[in-house]
């Protein structure tokens, strides 16, 4: 069975209402050519070409570019969204430039420095 989908557009419209509904929910992301993250985290921005993630467990803040997210998964049914299940996603034409760096870790006890 194949596993669900959505765009980049859809992305973005969900960590914005998990964001604004559901801070309870995390979310859990793969980016291009890397495995998927070790831990859920929390939506802490989402702005036009990236979104910024709090991993609790591992004490850092992890900033993604929408162009670099190749599938997700949440923790807790939000809407449509089943929880564990992946979702591909498919870029809605936004995407197209070289990604430099798919991930930035920022230190939340020097957020101005990336690490």
């Amino acid at each position: 069975m194949r596993p669900s989908s959505l765009t980049t557009l859809q992305l973005k419209r969900l960590l914005v209402e998990l964001l604004d509904h559901a801070q309870e929910t995390s979310i859990r992301v793969r980016v291009m050519g890397e495995l998927w993250q070790t831990h859920f985290m929390r939506v802490v921005n989402v702005s036009d070409d990236r979104f910024l993630l709090n991993d609790e467990i591992g004490n850092r803040l992890v900033s993604f570019l929408f162009s670099s997210i190749m599938q997700i998964e949440i923790d807790h049914r939000f809407r449509q969204y089943e929880p564990y299940n992946h979702y591909d996603v498919i870029p809605d034409g936004s995407a197209g430039s070289t990604i430099l760096r798919h991930a930035l870790t920022i230190d939340p006890l020097k957020p101005d420095e990336l690490v």
